[in-house]
């Protein structure tokens, strides 16, 4: 048995020791990062950061956030950017949102 607490100290038994178990962060988590960016005067999209999606449960209901490192939120907020999100099948999609 495997022992694995390297999400918040919280225990997750294996049979064998997963293959990523020298990893800081485990493969699962690395599969739902996004890609964040700019979209330029052409209305194509320039990536610069990333993120990921955290669902947060208060009482009956569920909040979605979007987190990312401060500096790229910073490059975000200065006008109408876009979130990348890679798909099971290679594709990928693009999600344009205003600054707001």
């Amino acid at each position: 048995m495997f022992l694995d607490s390297r999400l918040a100290n919280t225990p997750q038994w294996w049979m064998t020791k997963p293959g990523d178990y020298q990893m800081r962060i485990p493969e699962v988590f690395r599969k739902c990062v996004v890609f964040l960016g700019r979209v330029l005067p052409d209305g194509n999209p320039r990536f610069g950061g990333t993120g990921f999606f955290v669902t947060v449960k208060h009482s009956e209901h569920r909040f979605c956030y979007l987190v990312t490192a401060q500096h790229v939120a910073n490059r975000l907020s200065l006008g109408e950017w876009c979130i990348r999100f890679n798909m099971k099948n290679g594709r990928f999609v693009d999600a344009k949102v205003n600054k707001d």
